[in-house]
């Protein structure tokens, strides 16, 4: 298998947008959701982790950022994409609108408040996020307990086609 570099994860979130954020100890389970978001057309996925091996690895890593001091010390961290986290408590999308005001270059990922509906995607999108992240509410505790693998895939494919920017 062809090893990625830092860069290219960074430009298939970008080009994506959409970042499913998911965590199962049944490995089984979580390959079949992440099946089911990449025939949606899902192509980077991320599964919460807390280790500095990541950056030694070059594997891109998100940490979660509530304010403007954070987002910049994450940056000057060497941190590509910022995860912008609890998104709807911080302000949501005008927050982050306010912040590429004086930080243009910034990669936001927007994570918590992000639903998968039309408008609130849009709302994202308008703000100027790089990508959005979404966890529980892009997993269905009833599409996951019926195996309903096309009815994930197929609000993924929706969440796509509403995050176009």
């Amino acid at each position: 298998m062809a090893k990625f570099k830092k860069i290219d994860t960074i430009n298939v979130i970008r080009t994506t947008g959409v970042v499913p954020v998911f965590y199962n100890a049944d490995v089984e389970l979580t390959k079949k959701v992440v099946k089911a978001c990449y025939d949606g057309g899902i192509r980077a996925f991320e599964f919460t982790n807390r280790v500095k091996v990541a950056n030694r690895r070059g594997v891109p890593y998100s940490p979660g950022c509530g304010t403007v001091s954070e987002i910049v010390r994450a940056m000057e961290l060497g941190c590509d994409l910022v995860k912008v986290f609890p998104a709807g408590n911080v302000g949501g999308p005008s927050f982050v609108k306010n912040v590429l005001g004086p930080l243009p270059w910034a990669m936001i990922m927007a994570t918590g408040a992000v639903e998968p509906t039309e408008d609130n995607l849009k709302a994202w999108a308008a703000s100027g996020v790089t990508a959005v992240g979404m966890g529980s509410k892009l997993f269905p505790k009833d599409k996951l307990a019926a195996g309903d693998w096309a009815g994930i895939a197929a609000l993924c494919a929706d969440c796509l086609k509403w995050f176009r920017r």
